[in-house]
């Protein structure tokens, strides 16, 4: 490697085992790509990690001890040389070809600012087994169903990314941030990571909190892309405390939003009310026209459509699969699983 990489591998690594960090690290190492630099930052408050690093004999590796997860992201983007930044975590593995693929990609579309790729997950994944496919990405597919897997997606250096100190989800933010300033992202329909699951993660241990941060996340980036004047769109991260007007805003703010976009996208309701009930809850000039029959049906068919939601997709649904790389489509009925011959 002669000069400055084209890719830069960024890795924010805090406690894993010794076979988990080696087995990602030399992942990355023994891509088909070789042209790369792999930065770690280290979160930890031990030496366990830099022990295992120094073992490894390779010159591509640059190592750092930062604090705080968001820090070392946003030290690993900022000392990066690369033209392209990989993410990637401590606990993953990338599949051989994945930077191959991925600077492929990017090099072919010069219109496309991010990347990311299908994904095979272990570990803890219960249900899930494979990350879903929608190839446009924009911001109503986004907060529907869209998922972009963070750790597995390559970015130009020049889009400038810092995160902000929003824990978790910040992903989930940046994502949203990136397509309202008009940015174009796309999922590359090759599986060319696998990611790990655990169930004592933050988003499997406080499944309300997440939905409730999504729905102030969702709440925001919709009042931006419609242009709607919500008086504290911009201070909606820090807010905690509502005024009897700020909660009146928030509620002609969802009706305008259920107005605006179709049933079939996706429900207005299900996406805002979570944090209408925060809203809500920290309000100190609570009005009966908040208990109004309006509201409580509104709050009760939103509660029931989920209920009902949980239970067809028991009784009945239909997704896909991928084998060995194959798009299988599989029938679930009461847990039982069937595979649709094509």
């Amino acid at each position: 490697m002669s000069g400055n990489p084209i890719v830069s591998v960024v890795m924010p690594i805090y406690k894993h085992s010794e076979e988990q960090l080696t087995t990602a690290i030399y992942s990355i190492l023994n891509q088909t790509f070789n042209n790369f630099e792999l930065i770690i930052t280290d979160g930890s408050d031990d030496t366990q990690n830099f022990e295992i690093i120094s073992l490894i004999n390779d010159k591509r590796i640059r190592y750092f001890k930062i604090k705080g997860y968001i820090n070392c992201l946003n030290y690993g983007i900022s000392q990066a040389k690369g033209k392209y930044i990989a993410r990637m975590d401590s606990d993953d593995i990338a599949r051989p070809n994945r930077i191959e693929e991925q600077v492929k990609f990017l090099e072919e579309n010069p219109n496309i600012s991010l990347c990311s790729c299908l994904v095979k997950y272990f570990g803890d994944t219960s249900k899930r087994k494979f990350s879903k496919h929608t190839r446009e990405i924009t911001l109503l597919n986004l907060i529907k169903c869209q998922e972009i897997v963070h750790p597995s997606m390559m970015f130009r250096k020049e889009l400038n990314i810092k995160y902000e100190h929003i824990m978790p989800l910040e992903d989930c933010l940046l994502f949203r941030k990136l397509l309202l300033a008009g940015k174009k992202l796309e999922i590359i329909d090759k599986i060319l990571s696998e990611n790990y699951i655990s169930d004592k993660s933050i988003m499997a241990r406080y499944p309300k909190i997440m939905k409730y941060r999504k729905s102030k996340m969702n709440i925001y980036s919709l009042s931006k892309y419609y242009n709607y004047p919500l008086s504290f769109t911009d201070e909606i991260f820090k807010k905690k405390d509502f005024s009897k007007d700020d909660v009146l805003e928030l509620l002609n703010l969802i009706k305008f939003l259920n107005n605006e976009i179709h049933k079939n996208i996706f429900n207005v309701y299900e996406i805002s009310t979570p944090y209408l009930l925060y809203a809500l809850d920290k309000c100190k000039q609570k009005n009966p026209v908040f208990f109004s029959p309006i509201f409580i049906r509104t709050l009760f068919l939103y509660k029931l459509k989920l209920y009902l939601k949980q239970c067809i997709r028991f009784i009945f649904s239909i997704f896909n699969e991928y084998i060995d790389n194959k798009k299988i489509k599989i029938i679930c009925t009461l847990g039982l699983k069937f595979r649709i011959k094509n």
